[in-house]
């Protein structure tokens, strides 16, 4: 899927929901971009849970959302830190079987993969914003999203350089593309493959 402009998306987003005859409110069309941004595969799978979720109602609003996504997204962000962990300690081995962890528990590779992407592209932005004097609560507040994972990336972005984060990034984009041209047709390969050679590539194990 191609990722549509921002208006654009606002329109994708409460078409989806039209086709199922259930309006979604502005507040829940913004709560859905912030989290997924325009990753349109991920989006989708997240918008067929909520309609799923909410049979027989014709409006959905931010705290529907909220009880259906949230629980999940936060288990999902502390194993996205935990395999960051794994990064920095230089344990490819270790990563990699939280990986099939991930997968075993029905997890989709695409979403991983997405996870990941976001969690380097916060590191980063955190590594940058520290660096000017900003404190974890300044930069939440700047960035506008919740202190948690901020706070984690504030000492978790200690463990790498930035060159070494935008060779990971790379890598995971590169992997991005593999597997939605169809280059690789076994995501979990593609993930594999990624994560060891940007160990290799940003790091030395």
């Amino acid at each position: 899927m191609k990722a549509p402009r921002k208006y654009d998306l606002d329109k994708w987003i409460r078409g989806k929901f039209k086709t199922e005859d259930i309006e979604i409110n502005k507040e829940g069309i913004l709560l859905l971009e912030k989290m997924f941004n325009n990753e349109l595969n991920i989006l989708n799978q997240e918008i067929n849970k909520i309609i799923n979720f909410c049979q027989g109602k014709n409006r959905v609003v931010v705290d529907d959302i909220l009880k259906i996504i949230s629980r999940d997204k936060l288990l999902e962000e502390k194993v996205i830190f935990n395999l960051m962990d794994y990064f920095s300690e230089r344990k490819s081995k270790k990563a990699l079987l939280l990986l099939n962890e991930m997968l075993d528990r029905g997890e989709s590779p695409l979403l991983i993969l997405a996870m990941i992407i976001r969690q380097i592209n916060l590191l980063l932005q955190v590594k940058d914003l520290k660096k000017s004097g900003k404190s974890s609560d300044e930069i939440a507040r700047y960035l506008k999203i919740h202190p948690y994972p901020v706070k984690k990336c504030f000492k978790q972005e200690n463990n790498f350089t930035e060159g070494e984060l935008i060779d990971i990034l790379d890598r995971f984009l590169q992997a991005n593309l593999e597997i939605v041209t169809g280059k690789y047709t076994n995501q979990k390969m593609a993930l594999e493959i990624a994560i060891l050679e940007s160990l290799k590539k940003g790091l030395s194990i």
